[in-house]
C-alpha cells in the first residue's frame, strides 16, 4: 500500500511538471507572439510612412507634369507667332 501512495504521487507529481512545462511553453509562445506583433505594428507604420511620402512625390511629379505641359504650349504658341511674323516679312518682301 506504501509503494502504491508513493507510486501515485509520483506520478501526480509527474502530472503536474508536465502541466507547468506546457505552460512555460504556452508563455514562451506568447512571448514570442507578442514581440512579432510589435514588429509587424512597427513595419506597418514604417510602411505606411513610405505610402504616404510616395504619395506626396506622385502628386509633386504631376504638378511638374501640368507646368511642363503649359511651358510647352506656351513655347508653341510662341514659336507659331514668330513663323507668322517670318511669313510677313517674307510676304512683304516678295510684294515689294
Amino acid at each position: 500500500m506504501y509503494l502504491e501512495n508513493i507510486s501515485e504521487q509520483n506520478r501526480a507529481e509527474s502530472v503536474i511538471e508536465e502541466e507547468q512545462d506546457q505552460f512555460q511553453l504556452l508563455e514562451d509562445k506568447i512571448d514570442r507572439l507578442i514581440k512579432l506583433v510589435g514588429r509587424l505594428r512597427e513595419d506597418k507604420a514604417s510602411l505606411e510612412k513610405k505610402v504616404e511620402e510616395q504619395e506626396q512625390l506622385i502628386e509633386d511629379l504631376q504638378e511638374q507634369i501640368k507646368k511642363l505641359q503649359a511651358d510647352k504650349e506656351r513655347a508653341r504658341e510662341r514659336i507659331s507667332y514668330v513663323l507668322s511674323k517670318i511669313d510677313q516679312i517674307d510676304t512683304e518682301e516678295n510684294g515689294e
